[in-house]
């Protein structure tokens, strides 16, 4: 069995419960990994606190045909909607 356990990375307690963060600089790009406990994280959950909460993302909405899209950009149609065609162009 393998268990892997995240310590902070300033006091490297291994009893305290650590988050892990990710933090780029806009002006050139460079991200850093860091993992950190509630006391060394404080800053940045409270830049987090004030951070707008993201909105969960909507379903797409219903088309009116039976007809999707399938994998590989294939079209899928259904066998009532083959029958109409056929019937249509009879």
């Amino acid at each position: 069995m393998k268990v892997t356990r995240t310590v902070c990375d300033v006091c490297t307690d291994q009893d305290k419960p650590a988050k892990s963060y990710e933090i780029r600089r806009l002006d050139d790009g460079i991200t850093v990994s860091k993992d950190l406990c509630a006391e060394h994280g404080l800053a940045l959950e409270e830049l987090l606190a004030d951070a707008p909460q993201p909105t969960p993302k909507k379903p797409p909405k219903a088309t009116g045909g039976t007809s999707r899209r399938g994998p590989r950009g294939i079209t899928v149609t259904s066998m009532d909607d083959i029958e109409k065609q056929k019937a249509a162009s009879s």
